[in-house]
């Protein structure tokens, strides 16, 4: 992985760990048909609880990792990942 997917990560999981999101961040819709999409109709408070905990266990552990990790002020607000073509991994065969 590159640093900016490293960085983008991290911020997702900086805007997982604020407990900020709403279901509809986690809608997909990939445009085929033959995939469909995903709708998140309702997060309950548990589930929640349980994305912010695992946000912030995977912020100590990508600090501890990489030390170029810039940490994002509490007044800038990074927007979760999207899908993106670039940061899909291949498969190794």
């Amino acid at each position: 992985m590159t640093k900016e997917t490293i960085q983008k990560l991290y911020d997702h999981f900086f805007f997982l760990s604020k407990g900020k999101f709403r279901a509809s961040d986690f809608n997909k819709d990939d445009g085929d048909k033959e995939k469909g999409r995903m709708i998140v109709g309702h997060l309950p408070s548990d589930r929640v609880t349980l994305i912010v905990s695992d946000a912030k266990r995977n912020l100590l552990e990508m600090e501890k990792k990489y030390s170029f990790l810039k940490k994002v002020d509490a007044e800038s607000e990074p927007k979760p990942i999207k899908e993106d073509k670039e940061l899909k991994v291949k498969g190794k065969k």
